[in-house]
């Protein structure tokens, strides 16, 4: 690329306003999230994005930022650890364990981010979806059996099963970005959540990779499959539009 080029494709980007968020969930217990969204909107529909299992670090940020440039919405970047940020796998084992074994904790943990970006005065607080990776992805999920007030969610890569399924009706539309030979989800939590998708009568769809890995939208990461990480994107942007998040064609 050119250095004009460069240039002019650097124009084109829109400036970004990120803030960093303190916010409180229901316990009391502080988080620390950060917002994106494009500074010359000041009124905007909003993704929250949660973490891997390791914590918001700067992928979500990444994430945040695309979805702020290429969509021209907000992002919120969750902190369901409460400023918790282990540094090896076990500490990132340990802390995940610690919500998947607290179903209470996790919901709880999971409004508090949703209350914090409905609070906020740039925000269409009709228009608020939620995606996350990994942990993430199964912290979505658990935010639609919960019946969050959230129009959507996508979930890469999480987890399907849960201590507390769906007691009726899901109301938020779901898109599951799944690995076809998930290392991390046998077949039968597959089976579990397709039958519980059914009686709660849950908007889903599914779009499954021909993929033997589990994080495979993690950029750098030994599972990462560039395929599947944009077809997956793509997906997403489609759902999104399509329930009304994303503006435009």
């Amino acid at each position: 690329m050119t250095a004009i080029a460069l240039l002019t494709t650097m124009a084109l980007q829109p400036a970004l306003l990120e803030e960093t968020v303190l916010y409180k969930d229901a316990s009391g217990a502080e988080c620390q999230g950060t917002w994106v969204r494009p500074a010359n909107r000041s009124n905007v529909p909003a993704v929250i994005i949660v973490h891997d299992w390791n914590g918001p670090d700067d992928y979500e940020l990444m994430r945040a930022r695309m979805v702020a440039t290429e969509w021209g919405i907000g992002a919120f970047v969750a902190d369901i650890y409460a400023k918790a940020r282990p540094t090896d796998t076990a500490g990132n084992r340990a802390e995940a364990t610690k919500y998947y074994g607290d179903n209470a904790l996790f919901r709880t943990r999971l409004q508090g981010a949703i209350d914090a970006v409905k609070a906020r005065g740039d925000v269409q607080k009709t228009n608020v979806a939620a995606m996350g990776y990994c942990f993430g992805g199964t912290a979505v999920l658990e935010m639609a059996r919960m019946n969050a007030d959230v129009v959507a969610v996508t979930s890469f890569h999480g987890g399907l099963s849960t201590a507390n399924p769906a007691p009726g009706e899901i109301k938020p539309k779901i898109l599951l970005n799944h690995a076809a030979d998930d290392p991390s989800v046998p077949k039968e939590m597959l089976v579990g959540f397709l039958e519980e998708m059914t009686k709660a009568k849950a908007d889903y769809r599914m779009v499954i990779y021909n993929v033997a890995a589990h994080p495979f939208t993690v950029v750098g990461g030994s599972g990462y499959n560039e395929a599947a990480d944009k077809r997956s994107w793509a997906a997403t942007t489609e759902f999104f539009r399509e329930v009304g998040v994303i503006s435009g064609s």
